[in-house]
This record gives structure tokens, C-alpha cells and sequence, in this order.
């Protein structure tokens, strides 16, 4: 599941804990929520010291995909997908919608109300490219 290196490397993914999907940093054998300064993917990879974040520790490294540990999710939040140049924006706005909502089809419907409220109903009707 992870690089043979992943000891020398640096990286970032996320985990599921109680409070929902959070950013984590892998460094120095350990897995560090940095949700309290990076709350998204998105956010992590816009800063320039992802190396030297602040970090709770959750596990260490070596206990990702038992019991010990929180359950990986895909590293994708926020950040728009672009295959053969479309952008999947609705896509993954809609993945982080279900996300928050964890399956239940009324909370969904409210995330996705609240949203709208927000950034508007025109969300839907953008264009890709």
C-alpha cells in the first residue's frame, strides 16, 4: 500500500477519524493529523512546509491498514480532477457531499443545500474546459 521508501519519503493522504475525513502527513514513522492547519488535501498541498507542519500524532506508520489504525481514504478532496482535459469539479464537489454526509441521503441533501446557499445553484451549470 505504500512505497518501499515511504521511511525516507515525505507523504500526505487521508485517514477517517470520528470527526470526519482528515489531512495526515507520514513522517518520521508516524502518522500526523494536521487537519487543526491544513482542515483539506487542497489546503496541505497549498502550503510551502508541508515537511515542518504541526501534527497530532495518530499511529505509527507501520499500523496503517490493521485494527490500530484509522481506515486511509483516497488523498482527493477538493482538488478538481482533470483527465483528457475535462475537469471533474462537479465530480469532486459531489464526492465531498457523500463524504460528509456518510451515506445518508438527507444529510446529503442538506450539505448540498447549504452549498448552494453559498456558492450558488450555477455550480451545476459551469462548463468543463
Amino acid at each position: 500500500m505504500l512505497p518501499a521508501d515511504y521511511d525516507q519519503a515525505l507523504l500526505v493522504g487521508r485517514v477517517e477519524r470520528d470527526t470526519g475525513p482528515s489531512p495526515v502527513v507520514l513522517r518520521d514513522g508516524m502518522v500526523l493529523d494536521v487537519s487543526r492547519a491544513a482542515p483539506t488535501v487542497a489546503d496541505l498541498l497549498e502550503r510551502e512546509a508541508i515537511a515542518t507542519i504541526a501534527g497530532e500524532a495518530i499511529c505509527p506508520v507501520d499500523a496503517l491498514g490493521t485494527d490500530a489504525a484509522p481506515a486511509l481514504l483516497a488523498p482527493i478532496d477538493l482538488q478538481c480532477i482533470k483527465a483528457a482535459g475535462v475537469t471533474f469539479a462537479v465530480s469532486a464537489i459531489e464526492r465531498v457531499i457523500e463524504e460528509r454526509a456518510r451515506g445518508d441521503a438527507a444529510k446529503a441533501a442538506e450539505v448540498r443545500g447549504g452549498l448552494e446557499a453559498r456558492v450558488g445553484s450555477g455550480i451545476r451549470a459551469v462548463v468543463p474546459g
